[in-house]
């Protein structure tokens, strides 16, 4: 038996009557992929997000540090998206990302690395690898 939050974002996902990634282009695939609030939820309050920009191999990378409150010294996860080094973005996962920050109480950072095909192995990762250097760098306060 499935627990209700899972039927519930199945049946969500089958009144959406998305095609397979694979009946589509990617491009329409992204599209009718982004993120609408009755299929992501709405975010809830957090006490800051700071968005910023870091050097990547390849371009600056957007990244979004979430905080649960203004306490330092607090525990910092490094969060990657989903969707298979293709689809998503940052806004998607924000409901995610805020509620993970909050509920932990700890320090989200999530980044929007750069995609496949567009951008092909190793770029997504690298993208990825150098926002957890650059998280393992930062200053702690």
């Amino acid at each position: 038996m499935l627990r209700e939050e899972f039927r519930r974002y199945l049946d969500i996902r089958a009144k959406a009557n998305i095609p397979a990634p694979w009946e589509v282009s990617v491009a329409e695939f992204r599209s009718l992929t982004m993120p609408n609030p009755a299929f992501i939820g709405i975010p809830e309050p957090i006490h800051s997000i700071e968005h910023r920009n870091i050097a990547g191999l390849t371009g600056y990378l957007p990244i979004r540090i979430y905080r649960p409150s203004d306490e330092p010294n607090l525990p910092v996860l490094v969060y990657f998206h989903g969707g298979g080094w293709v689809i998503g973005n940052m806004d998607g996962f924000e409901p995610t990302v805020r509620s993970i920050a909050n509920k932990a109480h700890m320090v989200v950072i999530q980044v929007q690395y750069q995609k496949a095909p567009e951008h092909p192995f190793p770029t997504p990762f690298d993208d990825c690898y150098t926002t957890l250097e650059w998280v393992v760098k930062m200053p702690r306060h």
